[in-house]
């Protein structure tokens, strides 16, 4: 007794990037008959008829799947600035003040004199205990 491998419709379908009626025609026109369930048993038989005429599509799937479209990073790259010397560069940002009376020249933050703050400690003055009179039994 020999053991038919079978497959069932959908997975062909999937296998071979083949659409299910486009299956279903192409072996009933080679004399098959074949059930349009999705479920439906496909034969080793039926399964080369159909590798062998749809070959093309297969080739178009596998080519497909090895394409990558747009660029995936692994890793974050960090590109540095560097200058003609190979040092690199740090990012610092220039202002350009315009509307500066002729006279004054603008000063950085470094060049402020610096304001002392001293804080003052305020102490919370001590509530007065209520000292309850004793009474003397006797």
């Amino acid at each position: 007794m020999s053991e038919e491998r079978t497959m069932r419709l959908s997975q062909v379908v999937r296998k071979l990037n083949v659409g299910k009626d486009t299956i279903i025609e192409h072996l009933e026109n080679k004399g098959f008959e074949v059930d349009r369930s999705p479920n439906a048993k496909i034969s080793s038989e039926q399964y080369l008829i159909l590798a062998k005429e749809f070959a093309s599509s297969l080739l178009e799937k596998e080519e497909a799947e090895s394409l990558s479209i747009g660029s995936r990073h692994n890793e974050n790259q960090i590109i540095e600035k560097t200058d003609e010397k190979g040092r690199k560069q740090k990012d610092e940002d220039e202002i350009l003040i315009k509307n500066v009376p002729v006279g004054t020249e603008p000063t950085t933050e470094t060049e402020l004199p610096e304001e002392k703050v001293e804080v003052a400690k305020v102490e919370k003055p001590e509530e007065p205990k209520e000292e309850k009179p004793v009474e003397e039994t006797g």
